[in-house]
């Protein structure tokens, strides 16, 4: 079995990616990101900590900011790797950040 080790930005991003398609106990977020539940308590603690993830009694739930995150992580990715789910010219636009100079 020779599988690529992924980082923490991309346990992270795949935590938030699980959590974008409904809100979820710590197992079933476990799961979806294939890592142990230990593990993902620590990155849920550190995304809370930084306001990406929310917790409701044992749910946790993406927050607007995470959504966010999410994506910016998804077109970064997408112009280093090469993906072609996001042009290039698309990837090198500003970002507006809904406040004016």
């Amino acid at each position: 079995m020779n599988r690529k080790k992924r980082c923490f930005r991309e346990i992270a991003a795949d935590i938030l990616s699980a959590l974008s398609q409904r809100p979820m106990k710590l197992t079933e977020i476990s799961l979806s990101a294939n890592i142990p539940t230990d593990r993902c308590r620590r990155v849920l603690d550190f995304l809370r900590a930084r306001n990406l993830v929310s917790l409701t009694g044992r749910t946790y739930s993406i927050t607007s900011r995470g959504a966010a995150w999410l994506a910016e992580f998804r077109r970064l990715q997408a112009l280093c790797c090469g993906s072609s789910e996001v042009k290039i010219e698309e990837a090198l636009e500003p970002q507006s950040t809904g406040t004016p100079r």
